[in-house]
């Protein structure tokens, strides 16, 4: 197993980003990497650099032209290049509109800024990451759920990615039932496209 890359051997981990306030993100980015789950961080310094985590449009592969199951980095890029969540950290005095309303919205500014308060205010941040990429990776699975419901599937290939896809995704989510029951049918399907091809060949060479 050790010969295989580790995104075949250990369990996805959900991915945040972080834009902004570079001085914070090594605070925060421990916190998130201690929270139970984990969460892995991807800081990017300012705003210029928001294009280097910008989601790629489906390629053709997804609409009918099988080229196998998953691509080569599928699994790699989801879990270091493709964040379930994306904050924006701005200083105070860069956000405009009634403070009153930031303050109430927050609690309290000191709460985010100095001591005790600030262990308070980055667990706060590490529980809203935490459901708000449970929703993302929930809602993903979903998306694929229904291209795989919907859609009248003929190619074998195609239809063990979309179970191999929404298994990762229940991974994320640490939903261990649904991704098992999911890449049992996957390979399930694989087990009885292999027996077929078989006996298709056999039936090519007596005919």
């Amino acid at each position: 197993m050790e010969d295989y890359p580790e995104e075949l051997r250990t369990p996805p981990v959900a991915l945040a980003a972080m834009v902004g306030c570079p001085e914070l993100h090594a605070e925060v980015s421990a916190h998130l990497h201690a929270e139970q789950p984990p969460i892995n961080t991807l800081a990017l310094p300012d705003f210029s650099k928001i294009s280097l985590i910008a989601k790629t449009p489906k390629e053709a592969t997804d609409s009918g032209q099988s080229t196998g199951i998953l691509k080569r980095d599928w699994l790699l890029k989801h879990r270091t290049r493709v964040p379930a969540v994306i904050a924006a950290l701005f200083k105070s005095d860069h956000v405009s509109g009634d403070p009153a309303q930031w303050l109430q919205s927050c609690n309290s500014r000191k709460e985010y800024q100095t001591g005790s308060g600030c262990r308070c205010g980055v667990h706060r941040l590490g529980s809203t990451f935490a459901e708000l990429a449970n929703i993302y990776y929930r809602d993903e699975g979903r998306k694929v759920k229904t291209r795989l419901e919907r859609k009248s599937i003929s190619s074998v290939e195609l239809s063990i990615r979309y179970c191999f896809k929404v298994a990762v995704y229940a991974e994320f989510r640490r939903d261990w039932v649904e991704a098992l029951r999911l890449y049992e049918d996957a390979y399930h399907t694989l087990r009885e496209s292999a027996v077929v091809r078989k006996h298709a060949s056999l039936i090519n060479q007596i005919a």
